[in-house]
C-alpha cells in the first residue's frame, strides 16, 4: 500500500511546478472573484471551505480503508458544486459573466474527480482513490494559481531556487 501513496507525489509535484510557472496573463481573473455580488462570492466561499474540509478529512479516512467514509466524502464534495445550488438564473449568469471560462472549467473537473472518487472508494480501489486524491489536489493547486493569487500570494510569486536539481 506504501507505494500508492508514493503514485501521488509525482502528480502533487506536478501541480506545483504548474502552479509556480504560471503567467501574469491571468490576473484577470483574481478580479473575477471580486466583481461578484456579495451573495454570490458568500455561495462561492462556503463551497471552498467545504471542499477544503472534505479533502482534509479524506486522508484519514483512505489511508485507514474507510471506504464508505471516503466515498461519502467524495459524494459531498461532488454535490457541493456552486452550479447545482439554488442559485437564482440572475446568479448563474453572474458567475458566468465574471469568472473565466477556465475557472469554470477547473471547478466542473473538481466535482467530476470528487465523483470519481466516490465511485473508487465504493468499488474499495486504494490505488483508484489515490489516483484521484491527487487529480483533486493538483486541480485545486492550478485554480488557486490561476484565479486566487490575491488569496494565496505564494503562486504570485516565482518559484525560488533552492539548490536542488530535481
Amino acid at each position: 500500500m506504501h507505494d500508492h501513496y508514493l503514485k501521488l507525489l509525482p502528480a502533487v509535484l506536478l501541480a506545483f511546478c504548474v502552479a509556480a510557472q504560471a503567467d501574469d496573463g491571468h490576473r484577470e481573473a483574481e478580479q473575477g472573484v471580486e466583481a461578484l455580488s456579495a451573495p454570490l462570492r458568500e455561495a462561492l466561499s462556503t463551497e471552498m471551505v467545504a471542499l477544503q474540509n472534505g479533502l482534509m478529512t479524506v486522508m484519514p479516512a483512505f489511508v485507514a480503508g474507510r471506504w464508505d467514509e471516503v466515498a461519502g466524502i467524495g459524494r459531498q464534495m461532488h454535490d457541493s458544486y456552486i452550479m447545482k445550488q439554488s442559485l437564482s438564473a440572475a446568479q448563474v449568469e453572474e458567475l458566468h459573466q465574471a469568472m473565466p471560462a477556465s475557472f469554470l472549467e477547473l471547478d466542473a473537473r473538481f466535482h467530476y474527480l470528487a465523483g470519481m472518487l466516490q465511485h473508487a472508494a465504493e468499488a474499495k480501489k486504494p490505488e483508484l482513490v489515490g489516483f484521484y486524491l491527487g487529480r483533486l489536489a493538483e486541480t485545486c493547486v492550478t485554480c488557486h494559481a490561476l484565479h486566487a493569487r490575491g488569496k494565496f500570494p505564494a503562486y504570485a510569486e516565482p518559484a525560488a531556487p533552492d539548490g536542488h536539481d530535481h
